[in-house]
Formats: structure tokens, sequence, C-alpha cells
């Protein structure tokens, strides 16, 4: 007799196994992709053996090995057996084992919450997967991804010029359809027909056209037109039907099926090789693309590593306004990188005045830190939870656990398959335990509401939580160490397959603390909530960006959030702020409810109509402003989920017609914004619009007192910002093209001693025509320093080019050798020494109508490449 085994992880999966010298069979299988129960549903399976009839025995085991059921069943002669076991099981990981005289066979299956349970913020469980079938995504939608991050890539939607591939285009939506998740579409890469290759190439960049810059932006724009049009209407309903039990009534939601756009993948790393300052345009001409066919979808920018200089001249120009995320692809420690991240790249865009928050679009990070090797790391089902924890706890947007190197399904041949949640052999889709792990920790982690951190012992990690009303308590700590719990009456504790341990009436609870989270629902209030929400204030208050801060922290575009309160609203206000979250944190620590921590929301918005004020007496707007009432905002918005997570009444006592009526004022500040004068786009204002409609739309809970004052709060000061914050006409995008300059990988370059050609011209993406002129600066010493010329563009499309012709000078001698740094590193040249080895062409324009085009720093360097080996 022969077994066959594959291992996951380190958790040895087994799967099926059979008597191979008799020439028998055994075949096991169960309803639903993952080979998944849910909770509640009785186990029962089917089973089909060759060979003769015999009794076999069946035991079914758990991930601790502890037995939970065991019995007999009559099989053979290749006739189908229902398997069907006594009661249920609670949710988690189980191996069932058969054993006859001819016969022995193990497989996994799990037992799940129902995704559409325990509603609330699903945006920490998205998922960028590698595997597209129907059966993948139904196993995801199985565990609550609601979001998944799909590309449509220009290649494949326009194989050869004016030829588009409408099935392509289409085939997403298809697949979200039937399984009911939003997506997150990545937009991108470079047909062959218009990649433009940099002369100094190397390595496999020299064959990847699809990382080369597009010659044509206008044909960019006419693919992310294309794109967008077609999704404009289409959408989704959640949850699907085919994950639904039949007999089960659930009610599903009507929801876009693009929840974003992301604009190329990891731009600022490996793929994109082209000019720096021509992706700046085509993430101009997504936005306002966008913002025709899907104006409430947001833009993100596809910078994703932590690139300081990509970043800082992304904000030179209209990219400071034209997108509404920051991504970053976090991998290893998480706590380390996001403190690593929230100490760098994030400062760009507040030093300009339009803050952003960060989306993990393609995340590999864990809960341990394990070296520079992914494909060696053994996810737990414990570090799994402690990771969403720690995002839950960081107030992240949106996570999307990356499967393009293994960590979604193990095919045997990707690595990291140490992080994969389900097994594909020949038979379908099997689960390790980090699929179940997975399934609980969204239904523990999405709807809980973040109070604070709290200190139980040196060098241990904790937070408490909201949840159905009663505080949750999660804990962890890298080495070891002893902690006492203070419980009320009905607690229990939650493992990470989201069983649940009853802790009686004890009125402390002793644990040895370690690696794997404790989590208890049930802890006391009175001992927890009051001091969490005074350390977590004191994290928005006393650093930079409201988080932990890195010891290595380098900011120095924004303040400290007291500080930059104390300049823009006065020395008062701060201590203001600081009194009533404490005198709210009293009130929550004796079980007085919500009233306090409405009213400490309540002064944070009072603070954030001083800033507006201080504005509107000047007459215009600054950045330091700006970055501080967008980080109000976000103590506004965590107050109010406290508020309406302690609260007595589930909603917080909103009617239904005070949920309407906030909308209806939502939508006429809009109205009002986009139509003020002069035309143009308000973009600081926009993102706080955006950001009260969030406070509406994302979350299944119903809407409290608390996320309804948030909304309310930016709705009425992003009008009053609006009337003062210059307008920008977005919609009108200036396009260039250094003829003559030699492009290099993420650069131009421009050679001395030359009479160089730029042509110039705008993509006009409103419905009628628009006549203005364009200005072009060039440095100090060039010829000639200013151009100005007009331009007509018809609706929907380019104007025609002008070319311009201009000398960078060749003189005074001598010449040096200059390393000069460009976004993909040194590039030695050559050049007069009275030369800057990067200069700045400036474009700017006015529309006709009125509306200012934002000024744009076209980076160009200057010099003649100069081989690392010449003499």
């Amino acid at each position: 007799m022969e077994w066959r085994r594959l291992g996951v992880g380190s958790w040895g999966c087994l799967v099926l196994a059979a008597s191979v010298a008799l020439g028998e069979q055994c075949q096991i299988t169960m309803p639903r992709p993952g080979y998944a129960f849910y909770s509640g549903e009785p186990i029962q399976m089917g089973v089909v053996v060759t060979g003769p009839r015999q009794r076999v025995s069946y035991t079914v085991t758990d991930d601790r090995g502890l037995m939970l059921r065991m019995g007999e069943v009559n099989v053979g002669l290749g006739r189908p057996v229902e398997l069907g076991m006594r009661g249920t099981l609670p949710t988690g990981w189980y191996v069932l084992r058969l054993v006859g005289c001819n016969v022995q066979a193990e497989e996994a299956f799990c037992v799940i919450p129902r995704p559409w349970e325990e509603p609330g913020d699903y945006g920490l469980f998205g998922l960028h997967p590698d595997d597209w079938s129907p059966e993948s995504l139904l196993a995801a939608a199985q565990i609550g991804v609601r979001h998944i991050r799909h590309g449509i890539f220009w290649p494949n939607a326009e194989p050869n010029r004016g030829q588009w591939d409408e099935a392509y285009i289409q085939r997403g939506y298809e697949w979200a359809q039937r399984s009911g998740q939003q997506m997150l579409v990545l937009l991108g890469h470079t047909p062959p027909f218009v990649a433009q290759r940099a002369e100094n190439c190397h390595s496999w960049i020299e064959q990847a056209w699809f990382t080369w810059q597009p010659r044509e932006p206008d044909e960019f724009a006419s693919y992310a037109r294309k794109v967008m049009a077609f999704a404009a209407d289409k959408r989704v309903m959640w949850p699907p039907a085919e994950i639904v039990p039949r007999g089960e009534a659930v009610q599903p939601e009507s929801l876009p099926w693009v929840w974003g756009w992301e604009m190329w993948n990891e731009v600022d790393l490996i793929y994109y090789f082209g000019d720096w300052n021509r992706y700046c345009e085509l993430l101009h001409l997504t936005y306002g693309i966008s913002r025709e066919h899907t104006p409430e979808t947001p833009v993100l920018y596809g910078g994703s590593t932590g690139n300081w200089p990509a970043m800082c001249r992304l904000m030179s120009g209209p990219g400071q306004y034209t997108y509404d995320y920051n991504t970053f692809h976090p991998d290893h420690e998480i706590t380390r990188r996001l403190s690593l991240w929230y100490s760098g790249a994030p400062q760009v865009p507040y030093c300009v005045g339009l803050p952003r928050e960060t989306i993990h679009t393609e995340a590999y990070a864990t809960a341990v830190e394990q070296g520079e090797d992914l494909s060696a790391y053994r996810e737990t089902p414990g570090e799994l939870l402690r990771l969403y924890l720690t995002l839950k706890a960081w107030r992240e947007v949106g996570y999307y656990r990356s499967g393009c190197l293994g960590a979604w399904i193990d095919n045997g041949q990707l690595p990291c398959r140490g992080m994969s949640l389900l097994v594909r052999r020949g038979d379908g889709l099997h689960p390790t335990p980090l699929y179940p792990a997975f399934a609980a920790a969204r239904w523990l982690v999405s709807n809980a509401t973040l109070v604070g951190p709290v200190k139980l012992a040196t060098d241990v990690t904790a937070y408490a939580f909201l949840k159905g009303g009663r505080t949750m308590l999660a804990a962890w700590t890298d080495d070891a160490a002893e902690v006492t719990l203070e419980l009320e009456p009905g607690a229990y504790r939650v493992d990470p397959m989201g069983r649940r341990f009853h802790l009686g009436d004890r009125a402390r609870y002793r644990w040895r603390l370690g690696r794997e989270p404790l989590v208890v629902v049930g802890a006391k209030p009175s001992a927890y909530l009051g001091p969490a929400l005074r350390q977590e204030y004191a994290l928005f208050a006393g650093t930079y960006h409201g988080v932990s801060p890195w010891p290595a922290c380098g900011v120095w575009y924004t303040g400290k959030l007291e500080q930059d309160v104390a300049a823009c609203a006065g020395p008062e206000a701060a201590s203001r702020m600081l009194t009533a979250v404490r005198k709210a944190a009293r009130a929550l620590a004796q079980g007085q409810g919500a009233t306090e921590v409405l009213v400490a929301q309540s002064t944070c918005g009072e603070v954030m109509a001083r800033i507006v004020r201080r504005c509107e007496d000047v007459g215009e707007t600054d950045h330091q402003a700006a970055n501080t009432l967008w980080r109000l905002a976000r103590v506004s918005e965590w107050l109010g989920e406290v508020a309406d997570a302690a609260a007595v009444a589930p909603t917080g006592g909103v009617e239904p017609a005070g949920f309407a009526e906030t909308w209806q004022r939502l939508r006429q500040v809009q109205a009002t914004v986009a139509g003020g004068g002069g035309g143009g786009t308000r973009s600081f204002a926009d993102k706080l619009l955006a950001r009260a409609r969030r406070d509406l739309t994302s979350s299944a809970q119903p809407t409290g007192l608390g996320r309804l004052m948030a909304a309310r709060q930016k709705i009425e000061l992003g009008g009053r910002w609006a009337a003062v914050e210059p307008a920008f006409e977005l919609r009108v995008v200036p396009l260039v093209d250094f003829l003559t300059a030699q492009l290099m990988l993420k650069a131009v370059l421009l050679e001395p001693g030359q009479t160089h050609t730029l042509r110039l011209w705008v993509h006009n993406l409103h419905n009628d025509t628009v006549r203005g002129s364009l200005t072009v600066g060039f440095p100090e010493l060039w010829e000639p320093r200013e151009v100005t010329v007009a331009f007509t563009a018809p609706p929907g499309s380019p104007s025609a080019p002008v070319d311009l012709s201009f000398e960078v000078p060749g003189l005074p001698l001598p010449w040096v050798r200059r390393a000069t740094p460009t976004l993909d590193g040194d590039l030695l040249v050559e050049l007069p020494s009275a030369l800057r080895d990067i200069s700045e062409v400036v474009v700017s324009g006015t529309v006709h109508q009125g509306a200012t085009m934002p000024t744009v720093r076209y980076f160009v360097h200057v010099g003649q490449a100069v081989s690392d080996s010449a003499p």
C-alpha cells in the first residue's frame, strides 16, 4: 500500500491517498471550492471507492490534532456514498481520515463564517490573485474578499493599432458579475506599436517593450477612455447567489464594479522605464478621463516603493492634484514597514497641501521578520491574525494580499508557498489552515472599531477595540510575557480559527503571551477604554502622521499635529481638544456611553472650522492649513466611529431622514464647488467631499451619529474651503515631447551646444471646444527664455502640435563631468560648468473661459552621456 502526500508550508496538509497495489481509488468530494462548509451547516461529503464493498472507519481531527468525530461507513463498487456527520463543527481546519481493509485516504476541509455576516469595513481583506478561474474567485468570495485587484492592460486591450479586444476588456466584469466582487483595476503598460525605447536600456529591459514609455500620449488617452466608458454603468451584486446556500434569504447589495483605478504597477521601480515627465502626463490624462466617466471612483498613483525623488517630481505639477490615494507594496514585518513608510514618502504630498491616505495594493507583509527570502517563510494562522489586527490598529484604508508569487493558491511551482491559502490539485482547490484563518480574521476584525493602544506589560503590543458593544482586547509579544486581563461576565477568548472559548464569570484572566495574538471579547471597559482613547489621541496629536514613529523618522515637511493646530487655530485650540478627549476617556471608562465622545468630535469640528475661518479672513489657503485640516478629519472620523460603537442603540439614534438630508447636502455642496466662478477644479475641497462620501458609504453597518457628524463637518468645511481655494483647469492636459533629446531610463537628456526642438500641445477632455494659450519658460542661459503660443482643441481631442526651437548653450568652457541622479540611478555626463545638470522647463497656461492650468515643471537632464569606461 502506497501513500501520496503533499506538504503545504509547515502544516503537512494531506491529500487523497489510496491503495495503489490493488488498483483501487478513493475520491472525496465536498460542495464548495476550498472544501468549505459554513458555520452551523451539517458536514456532508461524498465518497467514491472502487473495488469490493467494505466498511471503513473515519476520523476527523482539527489543526491541533484533536479528534472531534469518528464513525464508520460502507463504501465500494465505485458507487457514490454520502458521508454525513452528527451535529456541526466550529470554524476551523480539519482532516478527514478513511481507513479500511484496502483503503487509506486523507483530505482537508474547513468550516468558515458566512461572508456576509459581521459586516464592516472590508477594505483590509482584498486580494491580488494569480488564479482567475471562476472557482478561485468564488473561493475568495466565500471567505469575505470583497475587493480584487485586476489588470486591464493596454497591450492586451489594443493588440494592434486601432484593433480593440472587446472580450478582453469585458472579461474582468464577467468574472466580477459571478463572484460579486468590486475590482481595483490596474491600468498601464505600453503596446509595441507606440513603445519608445530608452537609449541606455540594459538586460531584460531591452526587450520589455511594455515597460517603455508610449510615444503617443493621446493614444493612451484613447485606451483609458475605452476602458472607463465601458466601466461607467457596470455594477455587481454582493453577495453573489453562487455562494449563498440554497433556501437561505440574503438581501444583495448593488455596488459599482470598479472600486478604483490604479495608474501603472510599481511605476517608480521596475515596470516603467520611460521619461518620468511622460508618466505624470499619463496620470493627469487618467484622472481627467475618470472624472468624466466614473466621477466617484478614486484614482491611485502607481508608485509603490517609497521613492522620494519620484514623488517629489510628481508633486511638481498637476500630479499634486490628479490622484486620490498613494499606493505602497510592503513586504516582511508589517509594523516596521508601516513605520518606515510613514516616516518617508507620504510627507511629500503634505508639503504641497494635498495629503492623501495610503492603500497597500500588492502586499507580502508578515507578522514577523524572516530576512529577505519570502520563499522560506511559513505563515501561521496566528501570524495572519496578527497582521490584520495590526493593519486595523493603524487605521489602514486598504490592503490587497498578493498572490502573484504564490501567496493565494499553491500550484506547486511558485515561490512563497508558505503563504498560500489554497492548494490546487487536479480535482479542485483544497484549503490550507490559512484559508479558514483568513475568513475568521475577516469575521473578527472587519466590524471591530479601534479605540486605541493599551499598556499591559513591557514589550507587549496591545489594542482595545469595540465589537458588538463590548470591549475586545488583542495583545501579543515577540518574546514571552505573563499578562492578566480584567473581565466582565460572559467574556470569551477567540483563537485564530475563530473558535470561542468561554471564560465564565471570572473577573481576571491570566495568559502566557507569545507571538500569536490573545484576543478576548468582554474585557472590562473601565480598565481599558479610557486609557486606549487617551493613548490613541496622543499618537494623533504628538506624532507627525498619527502613528507610532520609526526611531530613524526623517519627517521634516510637517509638524506634529498639536504644533500645527496651535499655529493654524490658535494656542488654546490644541488644549481644548486635549481636554475634550480626556473628558470623553473618563466617560467611556465610567460606562457612560458615547455622549462625551461626540462632544470631543464636535470640538474637533470647531477647531477645523477655525482653520478654515483663518483662511477665509486672509482670502487664501496654505499647505499647513490643508494638511492640518486633513489630519483633524482623521481624528474626527475616529472619534465618530468610537461614539457609534459605544452607543447603546445600534444606529446611534440616526433617523433615515437625517441620513438622506446629509446626502442631499453633500450633492448640493458638490454642485456648488464644481460650478464655482471661473470653472476649474478645487482639488482639496473635492477630496474633503469625497472623504465625506466615504463616511456615508464605506461601512455596511448602519451609519451612526458619529459617522454622520464626520461627514457633515467635511461637507460644510469643504464648501467653505472651496470659496478661497484656487481652481485649476485639470481637464485640459498640456503635453510635451523633447524631440531632439535622448530618451534615457526614466529621464530625458539634452546635449549642450545644440539647438533643440520641443513639441507642445494639449489634450482636451471637455465635451466642448477649448481655446487658450501656453507659455514655456526655459532655464537661465538658455535661449529664448520664454515663448507663448495659442491653442484650439476640439471636444475630447488633442490640439494641433506646435514645434518650438530653443538652444542649450555649449559655453563657457571648461566642461566638467558629473554623475547626475535620475530615478533609475546616476547618469554620467559632461557639460559646461555653468549649467545645471538637472534643469526645469516650465509650462503654464490659461483657458480663454477663465480657468488657469496648473504649472508643470518638466525635469530635464543636461549633458553629453559618457560611458563608464570612457577615459
